[in-house]
């Protein structure tokens, strides 16, 4: 019963017509915004258009398209990862669907406009790796991949042991080697 009341509650947070118009529930005291133009610039942040905005919607320059697929129908769905340099923007993705004729018909993601780094990337790969084997030991398949945080923006490494009954992953810090998550 409870996950019904969180979906519920999630799912009447912001409706997107297809008029572009983003309208608050109302309990929430979020002003609507009407989206004129949609452009990179447009959408900071996680968002969900469709209609009229979908169909008008530019893919930054910034992303770079990781996976599509076409369904038998001819619609197809395909995944961008938003990039700063060789590092990957932790959380920026953005999907495009489009129908059989190849018309946009939903955009959904987040995106990060003018995302710029705060540290320098001291720390290599590598390291990362090792500093993470040092907590964790070296048993698994290791997943090591440069990001950027949004909301900080500073880099990291994101370094994952994969292993069969358990993942665990650590967040380096890319100047420090600081461990500065784990999960």
């Amino acid at each position: 019963m409870r996950s019904r009341t969180l979906f519920a509650i999630s799912a009447s947070a912001v409706l997107v017509t297809s008029t572009g118009l983003a309208t608050a529930s109302a309990s929430s005291a979020a002003p609507q915004r009407t989206v004129a133009t949609p452009s990179a610039s447009s959408y900071s942040g996680s968002f969900a258009i469709s209609g009229k905005s979908a169909a008008a919607y530019v893919v930054p320059d910034d992303v770079t398209q990781v996976w599509s697929s076409r369904r038998p129908d001819g619609t197809t769905q395909t995944r961008y990862q938003q990039k700063v340099g060789n590092a990957d923007v932790f959380g920026g993705q953005v999907t495009v669907l489009k129908n059989a004729a190849g018309r946009t018909t939903a955009v959904i993601g987040a995106y990060f406009p003018d995302l710029r780094p705060t540290n320098a990337v001291k720390v290599g790969r590598a390291a990362a790796r090792g500093i993470v084997v040092d907590k964790v030991g070296s048993r698994g398949t290791f997943r090591n991949h440069l990001m950027v945080n949004p909301r900080t923006g500073r880099y990291f490494y994101e370094v994952q042991s994969l292993r069969a009954a358990q993942r665990p992953v650590r967040w380096v810090d890319a100047t420090s080697g600081a461990v500065i998550k784990a999960y």
